[in-house]
């Protein structure tokens, strides 16, 4: 396990910049599903759901004992998408790598630091990071040219979609849960099931109104566990019986 994700990472170098890392798992018995939490709504966007589930969600689902985290799918993840003009690009004598220069050097992360002053230490904030998507058009590609002068359109949109998730008919998000290889398929879906009221008091306070995404836990193989115990059960006392029986008739014992 160790050495694929090194050999993936290695593999990442010669991969186009921006590409999302793998998730990189076990297969066996163990990964398998053990059932899937799904998101739907009638009048959310499946972007949104996404969002949502990417962030909202997963992070819950992750803290559950003996539950590993794959990423949400059935969506596309919110991308910002910028519409280069290519005759204003030309006009400028700019070229689509000088945009992203730019988006890369004018939105970064960087620490704010503190003011020390004789009675207190408050937080300075910083504006290296856009609150809007609109304000990327602020951004300098050279001096007297600006994103918004080559990019006419910023739009809060979602990546190319990739796939497909149906429940029901209707598109939706799901997370597959699946549970480490130390634990119990009955003690991960009942803590899964435990969890669905807090997931829901979440969404229901990151969106417009309450029970616009709905969170539910589908597909359960619970039971097939279930019933293959009671099964071994019954045919472990069917067994004891039978060889009773058959040392009363035969020894007479």
């Amino acid at each position: 396990m160790a050495e694929t994700v090194v050999q993936v990472n290695r593999s990442r170098a010669f991969m186009p910049p921006g590409t999302v890392p793998p998730f990189v798992m076990r297969f066996d018995t163990g990964s398998l599903p053990v059932g899937y939490l799904v998101l739907s709504s009638d009048r959310l966007p499946i972007e949104e759901i996404q969002d949502k589930a990417l962030f909202r969600v997963r992070p819950m689902f992750a803290s559950i004992p003996g539950v590993s985290a794959p990423p949400p799918f059935g969506g596309s993840a919110r991308t910002i998408v910028i519409h280069a003009d290519p005759d204003r690009l030309r006009s400028y004598n700019l070229s689509a790598d000088d945009v992203v220069h730019a988006l890369v050097t004018g939105n970064t992360i960087s620490p704010s630091g503190n003011i020390r002053t004789a009675t207190s230490m408050p937080l300075v904030p910083a504006n290296t990071m856009v609150l809007r998507p609109q304000e990327l058009g602020d951004i300098a590609i050279r001096p007297g040219v600006f994103l918004r002068d080559v990019a006419p359109r910023i739009e809060d949109a979602s990546d190319i979609v990739t796939g497909y998730a149906l429940v029901n008919g209707r598109r939706a998000v799901y997370l597959p849960v699946t549970k480490r290889a130390d634990a119990s398929t009955l003690a991960v879906v009942n803590a899964v099931k435990a969890e669905l009221p807090r997931m829901q008091s979440v969404l229901d306070a990151v969106t417009p109104q309450p029970g616009d995404i709905q969170v539910r836990f589908e597909f359960d193989q619970s039971p097939l566990v279930s019933n293959a115990l009671r099964g071994l059960a019954f045919e472990s006392l069917l067994a004891a019986g039978l060889v009773g029986l058959m040392v009363l008739v035969f020894l007479r014992d």
